[in-house]
Formats: structure tokens, C-alpha cells, sequence
């Protein structure tokens, strides 16, 4: 069994990671994005940056930094129990979400980060349109100053496997699928 986090700043490539994983590997995911996306949804909320990442940080403080990482660990252990040897989750941001999922899957835990730079990043960001992306400047640094607040430096920091995406897809394919090997060997 394998538990592998995906990490990175906002449009970074995380999303570009996790589908490389899950289409040539066949890994199920874990997007914690979605599980606040699910949380603003049924308290009625729209699907906007703003309020997405007021919930979202809402929560952390109601319930501590690692309230996602708590709602994921029943969807991971029941994928683990149907069958699948290894499980990506997409989108860890604080210590203590690492520390959480650490603490519940043991040796069994990685963290892969991805790096881009800034610029890169606001590209790629204002590019797709995502429901919940930023579209200027000032928003986008708000969000990133938000997300550093959560301790993602931190997560980045620490992480097992740090991938650079800065050039070409295929570039990321390999060197994605490289790091997957390279965890896995063995078990």
C-alpha cells in the first residue's frame, strides 16, 4: 500500500500530476479541493474564489489546520480496502494535514511536490478559467498569500520527491511517472 499526496502552489501543475497518475498508472484520487467544493455546495454556497478559500479556511479554524486531512482518511482507508494497493490525494497544504495522514498510513506516506514559477503559475491560472481561479493579479496574490499562511511553504519544504514543470507536458509525464517508480519499487 502507497499513499501518495500531491502538493504545490496554485497552478503549479498539481491537477497535470495527479491525471498523469491516475490515467497511466489507474490511481484512484482524493481531490481535497473537491471535498470543499462538496462543503460550500451543501451549506449553498457559490463555487467562488472567495468564498471557497473563506470556508475553507473557516473550517481550519473551527476544527484545526487538518479538518480536510481528517474528512480524506475514511475515502483513502475504503479505496485501500476495495482492493487498490495505492491512492493519490490531491492538494495537501498544512503540517498538520501531513501529520494527520503520517500518523494513519505510517512508512506507507509520500509527498510529491511540484514547482513553477510565479509567472508560470498566474499563466496557467488565468488561462484555464477554473470556476474557483483567480483572475488578477491582486486576487491571485491573495491567494497564494493565503495558502502560505496555511504552512503549504512548509509541505512544499518537506516533501519526499520535488518535480520542476516548467517545460513541456511530456516532460512532467516522465519525470511524474519516474517518481511514481521510484516510490513504489518494492512494495
Amino acid at each position: 500500500m502507497t499513499v501518495i499526496c500531491v502538493t504545490g502552489m496554485p497552478g503549479a501543475g498539481k491537477g497535470e500530476v495527479v491525471n498523469i497518475l491516475r490515467d497511466q498508472k489507474g490511481l484512484p484520487v482524493v481531490r481535497m479541493g473537491d471535498m470543499v467544493w462538496e462543503f460550500v455546495q451543501a451549506q449553498g454556497l457559490p463555487l467562488e474564489p472567495k468564498v471557497v478559500g473563506e470556508v475553507a479556511n473557516s473550517e481550519r479554524q473551527l476544527h484545526g489546520n487538518d479538518i480536510w486531512a481528517k474528512r480524506c482518511v475514511k475515502k483513502v482507508n475504503d479505496l485501500l480496502s476495495s482492493g487498490h494497493r495505492h491512492v493519490i490525494i490531491d492538494g495537501v497544504r498544512t503540517r498538520s494535514e501531513i501529520d494527520t495522514f503520517k500518523s494513519s498510513f505510517k512508512h506507507d506516506f509520500y509527498v510529491i511536490a511540484i514547482f513553477a514559477s510565479l509567472k508560470t503559475r498566474y499563466e496557467r491560472i488565468t488561462a484555464r478559467k477554473r470556476a474557483d481561479d483567480t483572475q488578477t493579479r491582486e486576487d491571485f496574490d491573495k491567494r497564494d498569500k493565503r495558502e502560505l499562511s496555511w504552512g503549504l511553504g512548509d509541505v512544499i519544504s518537506m516533501s519526499d520527491v520535488m518535480l520542476i514543470n516548467e517545460g513541456k507536458l511530456q516532460e512532467l509525464l516522465s519525470s511524474t511517472l519516474k517518481a511514481y517508480e521510484d516510490i513504489t519499487r518494492g512494495k
